[in-house]
């Protein structure tokens, strides 16, 4: 049994989308922590939290950039990468929705990038089910796009 036919385009434009996303916010992060991180509400006032947010902002996205792009490129990494994106999503979504549960006024910002975690989670879970062809069963992984553009 195999997923359907609009699964393996759709993770992997999933993917490459989100994969070009990562990069451009962690280089973003990674050059300029401190006016990165003023967007999102952080003032980072001595060296330590700069390198920290230096770190994961822009270390982290940009390494999650690089292995779903990697991911786009063959079949057996396509599951493991929409599954990687479902849980990055997740894991954001539901703890910016605590956050934003508790006091006080947390500004227009985090709501408007709840909404998009929760857009990622569920476009994520999509592919997912796509994939794993609504849950009936480990699908055989779909070709590689790097072997496919380079036999011979």
């Amino acid at each position: 049994m195999s997923a359907p036919a609009w699964a393996t385009p759709y993770s992997r434009g999933l993917l490459a989308l989100n994969g070009v996303l990562y990069l451009g916010l962690g280089l973003a992060f990674a050059l300029d922590p401190v006016g990165w991180a003023a967007k999102v509400g952080l003032s980072l006032d001595a060296p330590g939290p700069v390198t920290e947010v230096r770190a994961i902002y822009g270390g982290l996205e940009l390494g999650l950039g690089v292995l779903f792009v990697l991911c786009t490129m063959r079949g057996a990494w396509l599951m493991p990468g929409v599954v990687g994106l479902l849980c990055t999503y997740g894991g954001l979504a539901t703890l910016r929705g605590v956050s934003l549960l508790g006091a006080g006024d947390h500004g227009d910002l985090h709501p408007k990038l709840l909404a998009i975690e929760l857009m990622g989670t569920v476009l994520s879970g999509v592919a997912v089910w796509g994939l794993g062809y609504g849950g009936g069963g480990e699908a055989p992984p779909p070709e590689d796009v790097a072997r496919s553009t380079h036999s011979g």
